[in-house]
């Protein structure tokens, strides 16, 4: 094990992370070497840039995306106490999904579908207010 490998380790300990944590970071740190194929210690921040380019041009997910934002963030931060400002690595967004629309013939078959003329117009009511699932009735 590498001095910069032990001493992240011993930082993270000291702040109480978990071993997953401890594991997670250190792997996420390890890739980032293997990528540029030298010490973190020799890197500086448009190498994070490039690698974090590298992520998303991979295809990487944005928990691994972020996990990795966050193990640079704290070797650099913490471990390394890097002169430039390690607050300004971006963390990555969570893609929104568009939600599922129903057609108008779903609608209709929807509606029609409710056999008490009650349960119709509460349907009729929801659909024309634009009413969302989460939105409950009292």
């Amino acid at each position: 094990m590498t001095p910069l490998r032990q001493r992240m380790i011993d930082d993270l300990k000291l702040r109480n992370r978990s071993p997953r944590t401890i594991t997670c970071y250190t792997s996420m740190v390890a890739r980032f070497a293997r990528f540029h194929g030298r010490s973190p210690e020799l890197l500086g921040p448009e190498d994070v840039r490039a690698y974090q380019k590298h992520l998303l041009d991979k295809g990487a997910s944005w928990p691994v995306f972020n996990q990795t934002v966050c193990a640079l963030k704290f070797l650099y931060g913490v471990t390394l106490r890097s002169p430039w400002p390690v607050d300004q690595i971006p963390y990555g967004r969570k893609p929104r999904k568009l939600p599922v629309v129903l057609s108008q013939d779903e609608v209709v078959r929807l509606i029609a579908a409710a056999d008490h003329p009650m349960y119709r117009v509460a349907l009729l009511a929801a659909y024309a207010a634009g009413l969302r699932i989460t939105e409950h009735w009292h």
